[in-house]
């Protein structure tokens, strides 16, 4: 995982960049999230899972991730 600033909406804020994995796929992929989005997929990193489900609502800056384990 990663971290870069950014700007949103014309405000600056973080950014975290994780290295995934589709399942049933070897090629790397980055799924970049915000500070909320980031602390969920952490927690469930620090319990030992290491597949998680992540499920998109929305669309632009109107994005939500809900982080499950798999």
């Amino acid at each position: 995982m990663t971290n870069s600033p950014s700007f949103f909406n014309g405000k600056k804020s973080m950014r975290f960049r994780y290295t995934v994995m589709e399942d049933g796929n070897h090629d790397e992929k980055y799924l970049e999230v915000g500070k909320r989005t980031s602390e969920d997929i952490d927690s469930f990193l620090l319990e030992g899972a290491n597949k998680l489900k992540v499920q998109r609502f929305g669309s632009g800056t109107d994005t939500r991730y809900h982080i499950l384990a798999a």
